[in-house]
């Protein structure tokens, strides 16, 4: 569990690993990513990771702030603030990964060649340059 680095909860449970210094690293042992709108969603879905939106908060959090997306429209997966809803869900594995990967092919861009750090790095190479 990663929580917020704003929150600070606990869980006193030996099962429940909480101390990870990045949230990428936990993707790499993780069975399953639930969250609520961060972007390590696209991170899970290139790992293929199942994927659960627990919006505990939309009502509040979607008149504060704004999203590029609709997670409740756009994102093929549970969006949920039922706790138990997520919890039945990965029992059951009800996780659609086709329809998952297609989210993340129209989301994500990887470059064919190289990789997105040599991109930006020769793109603000190219911007010194043009200087």
């Amino acid at each position: 569990m990663k929580c917020h680095p704003l929150d600070d909860l606990r869980i006193n449970n030996p099962h429940v690993f909480q101390h990870y210094p990045s949230q990428y690293d936990m993707l790499f042992v993780a069975d399953y990513v639930i969250s609520d709108y961060s972007t390590v969603i696209y991170e899970a879905g290139l790992l293929d990771l199942p994927v659960f939106l627990y919006a505990y908060d939309w009502p509040d959090y979607s008149r504060k702030r704004s999203l590029y997306i609709d997670p409740k429209r756009d994102i093929p997966t549970l969006f949920t603030d039922d706790a138990e809803a997520i919890v039945r869900a990965i029992e059951h594995d009800d996780f659609d990964h086709a329809a998952y990967q297609a989210f993340i092919r129209r989301n994500v861009a990887i470059p064919e060649h190289g990789s997105c750090t040599a991109r930006v790095v020769e793109h603000v190479f190219d911007l010194i340059a043009a200087r």
